[in-house]
């Protein structure tokens, strides 16, 4: 009797703890957005999936008495992994008034095979790492980085962009001086990207459109920086579009080559004020979005006569202005070159391939593939191939691929080196 007495109260203490963990789950999902505000308390949020920390679950309650910056990002976020080491160093200096929580809201998987794989590379991220899946839709987060200002009452004070993310902003935080930041902007509108702009439920319809251009300067709610060129297959249309992006990006555009548009790579501008044409990483995204940034997009007809490319430069020359041409230049540029190519012979018949910032997998694949998956990760310098090898290939690099050196490295042993080097370069010049 005794033994069957002991074994209820467990099972009655094991229901109250899990229906009790269910309804804190509950009760944090039907928090609504609206109730999420600058000023106000934020509400008592657990993250119950926590690595790399002394608890794997925490509420912002057990930090109480101290600010609190939660770094909103995912796996796949270039500069989010980038701005890791910046967020360690921040903690290390402010210590125990800070505490800096990476909020990954990839899959539960992609963070924790991140998170070893840095492990592997002698990279071990300093900072707790909680894997989310409801805490981001408090705070409303569409795209990252994003950061979440909450103080040692737990009010929130800020949320933000990674420009804002510095040393002072960090001090006047911890010192408890009004931040004043401009808030980062996260509202979404009803829109189709694969329809028109203002077309099909976002204006009226186009049954009769034969040709149509549409230039704005920043609207609120779209996707900051998007861009596309969409031969449509369901209507006899071609469209090119860029929304909420730069004069300098729609330009790039319009001057596409065979490889498709030009990289900011290949792009030289001797213009007497950068700031206006093109966001530098110094600049608020949004506040630099208002008064700089363009909507545009061109339907045109596949009968219409005329490349779409010349139209759209057409547009962009009364529009805005820009004197644009190309021109030969000698530049600096990092070249790929192979001097032993019977490192690299593919092994069996199976293909594979598996790329992040943390490394590269392939097996039995194109190498030109593989510089492709180099490229993706500088975009902001010339990559050029003269390794002459076009053959399947077998490559494993355990490196951080946003560092060229580290990937010279880890190439050596395949036999191919990069090196910096001048080269002449078909390269867009805008001008003013």
């Amino acid at each position: 009797m005794n033994n069957f007495r002991s074994i209820y109260l467990i099972c009655l203490l094991l229901f109250y703890f899990l229906t009790g963990k269910t309804q804190e789950n509950r009760n944090q999902e039907n928090i609504s957005y609206q109730e999420i505000a600058i000023g106000k308390p934020s509400p008592d949020f657990m993250l119950d999936n926590v690595i790399n920390f002394h608890k794997s679950q925490v509420n912002l309650s057990d930090f109480k008495g101290k600010r609190v910056l939660l770094d909103f990002w995912t796996t796949s976020c270039i500069p989010c992994i980038q701005g890791i080491p910046k967020m360690e160093a921040l903690q290390k200096e402010f210590n125990d008034e800070l505490q800096i929580i990476l909020v990954g809201i990839t899959r539960n998987d992609d963070i924790v095979k991140f998170y070893n794989k840095r492990i592997e590379q002698d990279k071990r991220i300093s900072l707790p790492i909680a894997i989310d899946s409801t805490v981001h839709k408090l705070f409303n987060v569409k795209t990252v980085p994003h950061y979440v200002w909450i103080d040692d009452f737990g009010v929130i004070q800020a949320v933000t962009y990674s420009s804002d993310v510095t040393k002072e902003n960090i001090r006047n935080f911890v010192n408890g001086v009004n931040l004043n930041l401009t808030k980062k902007n996260d509202i979404r509108i009803d829109y189709n990207p694969l329809q028109p702009l203002l077309i099909d439920g976002n204006g009226n319809n186009d049954a009769t459109i034969i040709h149509s251009t549409v230039l704005t300067g920043y609207i609120e709610g779209l996707r900051i920086g998007q861009t596309t060129y969409i031969p449509d297959g369901t209507k006899p249309m071609k469209r090119i579009k860029g929304l909420n992006t730069s004069s300098v990006t729609l330009y790039r555009m319009a001057y596409a080559d065979e490889n498709g548009t030009i990289p900011i790579s290949r792009t030289i501008l001797e213009l007497e004020n950068l700031d206006k044409y093109s966001h530098s990483p110094h600049l608020n995204i949004l506040d630099w979005a208002k008064q700089n940034a363009y909507c545009y997009e061109l339907n045109v007809s596949d009968n219409s006569t005329g490349n779409i490319f010349k139209i759209m430069r057409r547009d962009l020359e009364n529009a805005i202005g820009l004197e644009a041409s190309f021109d030969i230049r000698n530049v600096d540029c990092y070249v790929m070159s192979c001097h032993d190519s019977t490192k690299l012979n593919a092994q069996g018949d199976s293909t594979f391939a598996d790329w992040s910032s943390a490394g590269i997998s392939i097996k039995n694949k194109p190498f030109s593939s593989f510089f492709d998956m180099v490229k993706y990760y500088h975009q902001d310098k010339i990559l050029l191939d003269e390794t002459g090898i076009n053959k399947n290939v077998d490559i494993q690099l355990n490196t951080n691929m946003t560092n060229l050196e580290e990937i010279n490295n880890a190439l050596f042993q395949y036999g191919i080196t990069i090196e910096k080097c001048n080269r002449k370069i078909k390269m867009l010049v805008l001008k003013d």
